[in-house]
Parts: C-alpha cells; sequence; structure tokens
C-alpha cells in the first residue's frame, strides 16, 4: 500500500512539474500569500514556541499529504537557534498547504490559501455558523471566536467528566476533542484522515496560534 501511495505521489508530482513556478507566482499573487501578515508576529516568537509548531507541522496524521510532499519536497532541513528565520518561512508555507486541498496544493504551485481562510474553514468544523463568519475579515476577532467555542466545548466535556469523578488533565480532553473535530464517528472507519484540510493538524496549530498571539491558553 505504502508502494502503491508513494508511486502515486511521484506521478502527481510529474505531472505538476512543468509550469510550476508560473502557476506559483500567479496563485502568490492572487491570495499575497508570501506577505501573510496574520502570521508576521511569529518571527518575534522565541525558539521554543515556533518549535511546538514545527513538530504539529511534520508530525504523520495525514499520510497522503506527507506522502505527496515527500515528492515534491526532498530536502528536510533539521532546524535550531541558528536558522530560526528559515524556521518561521518553513512553518508559515507548511500552515499554508494544511489549509486546501492536498492535490490542489499542489496545482496551485504547492502554495495553498492564507492563515484568515485556514482559521475560517476551522471555525466552521468546530461548529460556527458560517454566516456568523462572513462579515469577519479581522484575524483577532476570527480566532476569538475560534477560542470562545473551543473553551465552551472544552468546559463541557471536562464537566462530563468530572461529573463522573474521572481524572483526566487538560491535554486528554484537548486529544479528544481534536479527535470529535478530525473524524467523529468515522474515526474507526478512518483512523488517518487522508485528504485536506488535514484537520487533526490545522486544528491543533490554530489553537497554538491563537494562544501565542493572545498569551493564552485553555
Amino acid at each position: 500500500m505504502k508502494e502503491w501511495l508513494y508511486l502515486g505521489a511521484q506521478f502527481v508530482a510529474c505531472c505538476v512539474e512543468e509550469g510550476y513556478e508560473k502557476i506559483k507566482e500567479d496563485w502568490n499573487k492572487k491570495f499575497n500569500i508570501d506577505n501573510d501578515n496574520d502570521l508576521s508576529f511569529l518571527s518575534q516568537l522565541p525558539f521554543e514556541d515556533l518549535k511546538r509548531l514545527h513538530n504539529i507541522l511534520i508530525s504523520e496524521d495525514n499520510i497522503f499529504l506527507d506522502k505527496i510532499k515527500g515528492v515534491v519536497q526532498k530536502n528536510i532541513v533539521e532546524f535550531d537557534e541558528s536558522n530560526v528565520d528559515d524556521l518561521v518561512k518553513f512553518i508559515i508555507s507548511e500552515i499554508h498547504l494544511l489549509g486546501g486541498n492536498t492535490l490542489v496544493n499542489l496545482g496551485r504551485g504547492n502554495q495553498g490559501v492564507t492563515y484568515k481562510e485556514i482559521v475560517k474553514d476551522v471555525c466552521e468544523r468546530i461548529g460556527i455558523n458560517k454566516k456568523e463568519l462572513k462579515s469577519k475579515d479581522d484575524i483577532k476577532i476570527l480566532e476569538n471566536l475560534f477560542f470562545k467555542e473551543f473553551r465552551q466545548q472544552f468546559d463541557k466535556l471536562k464537566a462530563k467528566y468530572d461529573l463522573k469523578n474521572k481524572s483526566v488533565t487538560d491535554d486528554e480532553i484537548k486529544e479528544k476533542l481534536f479527535d470529535e473535530y478530525t473524524n467523529g464517528l468515522l474515526k474507526t472507519l478512518l483512523p488517518n484522515n487522508l485528504t485536506g484540510p488535514a484537520w487533526r493538524k490545522t486544528i491543533r496549530i490554530v489553537l497554538i496560534i491563537t494562544e501565542l498571539r493572545k498569551n493564552i491558553v485553555v
């Protein structure tokens, strides 16, 4: 199965290789991805906080996405405090890629979508009405909506465990929420999310970025 996925990824990569840079340039201009101001504050964060984001982004939760990207991006860079700027660029690029369907990303020149659109998608995923998001354009307002909804669901789940006198850590409650958001009732049938957005990573990323920007934690 792994061999077939790899061969499929190679085929897709070959199909999009021609004209790749032109597509990438056009997509950048259309969505202004290279100047995503909503993520510019990441460059001010300490290395330890950036590594939190990096560790999620390089996890293996989305097999199909990782296989395809492995063909397109063969060079894996090891990051430390000597190349923080490169780490920030890597994180921003990977976040953009997580926001869209993998195959579509390749057609876009492997560019993905802006962080603001990702936050809107995540808000819908966790239950916020699309109409409530339609007129919202400020990233802090969108993240506040996300955080408020996530916190409410976190508190409800925590209260359920308290009623049952079960000892559960905050991190374990978050993991249970991530599982519900990712696959819901299909979790037993789809242990890995095979298509984009890679919800299991994306929701975590939005939560951490929101916490870092607001200097708060759930």
